[in-house]
């Protein structure tokens, strides 16, 4: 049965009362097309998409209705608890981030959710135009020109005013003690899916030089995982960040910008050709564009970030590791196990934790 047949009932519903609401999120004369619908299934949502016709413009609205992988229809869905405690919240996360870009920045804006339906469980919101960071690659290539720099730059002007007017930013003091106990918490992942084929001990001590007792810090609930597929880009320029998580907990804003640094490089292309792929130029630049549309001109510690890049790369390295030890990966994993580790291992040990000049050659 196909996605749509199994789900029409719920597709009509929603439809039917969706069609008599556009008046009042666009104009009087604003008619939705309800031959347009379209059910898309991702891995964690139901999507529903359906165009609008209103006197100024067309807009698409996007009807998302949480689900688990194992979930086959709306219905399944709408028997999860969980699901249900849960997405109310996450309407009224998105909600609050929608105003709090209204006036911040001409160059970022945020998705504009429009109601939540309890009886399907379904957030309605404004489809966004544009494409993420990701699709500019090409053949994992970033595109060496100012426009893609000026993006990365809107891009951290966009989780600076994330970090400030929702994660609450402050400044926390760091122990020694306390770093020691996250990094390891780390590397002991590293070693149980590396099955202790890593020096972690060597990783730990190198990493932790540069860590004094003490760290002031910058702390915000921060976006968790801002990486180039996250990054819409519209078609005037504009950024916009995709899927922060409403309930990450507080951590050193540092941990936003090194996984945005660090992208291009952990992805699946520059692994497999050893880095070859990026240009040491392209991330001196890059890390400067990131650093000034996030600080201006206000002052940072260098070798913290440098540190969050590093823990950014063993993060990825972990993931890397779990990876090929599953399933069917575990085949290519007698393989690319050991690229892997070579890759990443370069990655820790080149000019300052990767995230200076991240590959040279």
């Amino acid at each position: 049965m196909r996605l749509l047949d199994s789900n029409q009932a719920y597709v009509n519903e929603i439809t039917v009362t969706l069609a008599a609401r556009v008046g009042e999120w666009f104009d009087a004369g604003a008619v939705l097309e309800p031959a347009s619908a379209e059910l898309r299934l991702y891995p964690n949502s139901f999507m529903l998409r359906l165009r609008v016709r209103s006197k100024n413009n067309q807009p698409v609205l996007l009807v998302k209705i949480p689900r688990k992988p194992t979930h086959q229809s709306i219905a399944d869905t709408l028997q999860n608890d969980y699901l249900r405690a849960h997405t109310r919240d996450y309407f009224d996360f998105m909600l609050a981030t929608w105003r709090a870009f209204m006036d911040a920045d001409a160059n970022c804006f945020a998705i504009r959710p429009l109601e939540y339906f309890e009886q399907w469980n379904a957030i309605v919101m404004l489809e966004a135009q544009g494409r993420p960071l990701k699709d500019m690659l090409v053949l994992g290539r970033p595109p060496q020109t100012g426009e893609f720099q000026a993006h990365l730059n809107h891009a951290a002007r966009w989780v600076r005013i994330f970090h400030e007017r929702i994660g609450e930013m402050n400044v926390q003091t760091f122990s020694r003690a306390e770093i020691e106990t996250a990094l390891d918490a780390m590397l002991d992942n590293l070693a149980k899916y590396s099955r202790g084929r890593v020096d972690t001990a060597s990783i730990r001590t190198s990493m932790l030089a540069s860590v004094s007792d003490g760290w002031r810090v910058p702390v915000a609930r921060t976006h968790d995982d801002y990486h180039y597929s996250n990054v819409l880009v519209s078609p005037d320029g504009r950024v916009c960040g995709l899927d922060a998580r409403r309930r990450s907990v507080r951590n050193p804003i540092y941990a936003d910008l090194a996984t945005l640094l660090l992208d291009p490089a952990a992805r699946v292309a520059s692994i497999l050709t050893g880095g070859l792929l990026l240009p040491r130029r392209f991330f001196e630049r890059s890390r400067q564009s990131i650093l000034d549309g996030y600080f201006t001109d206000e002052p940072y510690d260098a070798s913290i970030l440098d540190f969050y890049c590093a823990v950014v790369a063993l993060d990825k390295w972990m993931i890397n590791e779990r990876h090929l030890a599953a399933g069917m990966a575990r085949f290519a994993g007698i393989v690319l196990r050991p690229w892997v580790r070579w890759y990443f291992s370069l990655l820790l040990r080149r000019n300052s934790f990767c995230c200076r000049l991240v590959l040279q050659h």
